[in-house]
Order: C-alpha cells, then sequence, then structure tokens
C-alpha cells in the first residue's frame, strides 16, 4: 500500500515539473522571437485590413427617440462604428490578440461597453463573434510570421500568435487558407 502511494507520488513530482519545465521553455521560446528577430512583422504595418467592415446595417437604438430624418439612428450608427474602429486599432496596435487570455471582460474594458454591446458590435462591424474576430487576427499574425521568418518551427507559431493549442492553430489555419500552416510554409518557402 505504502509504495503504491510512494510511487504516486514520484509520478505527481515528475509530472509538475516536466510542465513547469515546458512551460519555462516555451517562455524561453516567445522571448526568443519577440527580442532576436528585428524583421518580425509589425501589425500597424502588414495588417492593411484584418477583417471587412460592414457599413450597410444600422443598429436598432429603441431607447432612442427617433426623428422625422432618421438622424438618430444614424447618429448611433456612427457612434458603434467608431467606438470599434477605436477598440480594433488599440486591439491591432498593441497586439492584445496575441495573449491567449484574451476575452470579453478585456474587450469590454477597451470600450468601457456593457457585455451585450460587444456581440452587437463584433456581428455589426466585424460579421464574427468574438472567438472568430481574435482567431482571425492571430491567423493573419501567423500567416505573417511564416512570410517573414521561415525559420520558425510551426508550433512556436501557433504559441507566438497566442494559441493556446496546436490543435486549434492548425484546424483555424487550413479552415482560412485552406490547408495546413505547413503546406503554406512549402508553398512559400520550399521547406516545411
Amino acid at each position: 500500500m505504502t509504495f503504491i502511494t510512494l510511487l504516486e507520488a514520484v509520478i505527481i513530482i515528475y509530472l509538475a515539473v516536466y510542465n513547469i519545465r515546458i512551460i519555462r521553455k516555451m517562455d524561453r521560446l516567445k522571448k526568443q522571437l519577440r527580442s532576436s528577430s528585428p524583421d518580425k512583422p509589425n501589425l500597424k504595418e502588414t495588417l492593411d485590413t484584418p477583417l471587412p467592415v460592414i457599413q450597410e446595417t444600422e443598429p436598432e437604438n429603441k431607447s432612442a427617440e427617433p426623428k422625422a430624418d432618421g438622424e438618430t439612428k444614424v447618429m448611433d450608427s456612427t457612434k458603434d462604428k467608431k467606438l470599434f474602429e477605436r477598440i480594433n486599432r488599440t486591439i491591432i496596435e498593441e497586439q492584445l490578440f496575441l495573449d491567449p487570455e484574451f476575452s470579453r471582460e478585456k474587450f469590454i474594458r477597451l470600450g468601457l461597453i456593457n457585455k451585450n454591446k460587444v456581440a452587437q458590435l463584433l456581428q455589426q462591424y466585424a460579421n464574427t463573434n468574438l472567438n472568430g474576430y481574435i482567431n482571425s487576427l492571430r491567423l493573419e499574425y501567423a500567416s505573417k510570421l511564416i512570410q517573414t521568418q521561415p525559420d520558425i518551427p510551426i508550433k512556436a507559431v501557433a504559441i507566438d500568435s497566442g494559441f493556446n493549442s496546436s490543435r486549434t492553430f492548425y484546424r483555424l489555419f487550413q479552415q482560412k487558407y485552406g490547408m495546413t500552416p505547413a503546406e503554406y510554409k512549402e508553398s512559400l518557402h520550399g521547406v516545411s
């Protein structure tokens, strides 16, 4: 009985040490990628238009007093669009999407808006939800990394692009680009 307990304790300690080593290794890799590569893509320059902005749809504002010429609706639409553009610009310029823990709460704090407004803004101006929006930015960033730094392993690209899971990265990358990240790299550089 004590042998089994001792064996379990040894296994748990081993797994804990192994996980810590993996986390430290990933942190070192991230730091290396960020500090040692002067040609790392700058999203201010490389992301032309991360997501299409849909302008035709105007939100319904039920609390506003409708005016005869529809002025209130246009004002609210313009205000919402400017709010989304400001939040979008902040997320891209500060590369907040690279944070694997980016959440709706962080989005809310950026715009000082309520949680229901987040979904409305993203659906109206990015034509997606928060996960789709953030993952689209991450995939665009990953694509630029693969283009500009072919030496980086694909798993490092996934981590550096803000994905918690390589499996999710591969699946979403293939959905967006129609090929795996390795195939994409091969098509650009002839290297896998």
